[in-house]
């Protein structure tokens, strides 16, 4: 009888176990979880951020101390997303203060600024060397300020 008693514990646990992979898209719910995080692959994420190109139109990154003045990358980041969600008169102020920045800066092959969100496929950030789709949007364009 107590051997009866433990197969029938064991089975019921394997099936509580087992049993939220059966299941239709059902709620979520501690401790039997389906792992809704993981049951599907998420849509590649945009990252946003303003690049600046020379004159043959070859784009570099621009550090986050060009971008905002300072050194913080989710500053940079953040503002980035910020200006773009605002508007294009946003957009177009942070191009501007970005070309100021670089015509300030030690990089004078750099002709033109960029807002720009592209998207970034994680998995291939890993095994590629270019983790950037070309699905991309180009929000504002700006030329640096040459010496006056």
């Amino acid at each position: 009888m107590r051997r009866a008693r433990a197969y029938l514990i064991c089975c019921g646990l394997i099936y509580w176990i087992l049993e939220p992979a059966w299941r239709p898209t059902a709620p979520d719910s501690f401790p039997a979880s389906s792992y809704p995080m993981f049951a599907y692959r998420p849509e590649d994420p945009w990252v946003f951020t303003v690049v600046g190109a020379d004159s043959s139109g070859k784009e570099h990154r621009l550090s986050p101390s060009l971008i905002t003045g300072s050194h913080e990358v989710m500053q940079a980041a953040t503002t980035v997303q910020l200006a773009i969600f605002a508007g294009e008169s946003a957009q177009s102020r942070l191009c501007r203060d970005v070309a100021e920045r670089i015509a300030a800066s030690e990089l004078e092959t750099l002709r033109q600024a960029k807002v720009i969100g592209q998207r970034f496929d994680p998995i291939r950030y890993f095994v590629d060397e270019q983790p950037f789709s070309t699905v991309r949007f180009d929000y504002a364009a700006c030329d640096v300020p040459g010496p006056e």
